[in-house]
C-alpha cells in the first residue's frame, strides 16, 4: 500500500509556517542584538496561531518548542538589568494561545 500523499495545500501551509518561524527568530535575534526586546517577541504569535489552526494536533507541542527556542535565545543575552524576568517569561507565556 503506497504511503499517504500530501496535498499541495499542506506543503504551502508548512512552507508558510516555516517562513514565519524563520522571520520571527531572525527579527528577535536582531532585536536582542540592538536591545529592542519589548515588541519583537510578539512576532511569535503568528507561527503559533498558524500551527494551531492548520495543524491542531501539533499546536501545543509546536508552541512549546518555539517558546523553548526563544528562551534558549534569550538566556545568553545580557538583557536589561530590570527587564530580564519579563524578557525570559515571554517565551513560555506565548505558548498559552495554542493551548486554549
Amino acid at each position: 500500500m503506497p504511503g499517504k500523499r500530501r496535498s499541495a495545500g499542506g506543503n504551502t501551509r508548512l512552507l508558510l509556517v516555516a517562513a514565519s518561524v524563520i522571520v520571527a527568530f531572525a527579527a528577535n535575534a536582531a532585536g536582542l542584538f540592538f536591545g529592542v526586546t519589548s515588541v519583537l517577541p510578539h512576532l511569535f504569535y503568528l507561527p503559533i496561531v498558524l500551527v494551531a489552526y492548520w495543524f491542531p494536533r501539533r499546536g501545543t507541542a509546536s508552541s512549546l518548542a518555539l517558546s523553548l527556542g526563544y528562551l534558549a535565545m534569550t538566556l545568553p543575552s545580557p538583557g536589561e538589568t530590570q527587564g530580564w524576568p519579563s524578557q525570559r517569561l515571554r517565551g513560555p507565556w506565548s505558548s498559552l494561545p495554542s493551548a486554549l
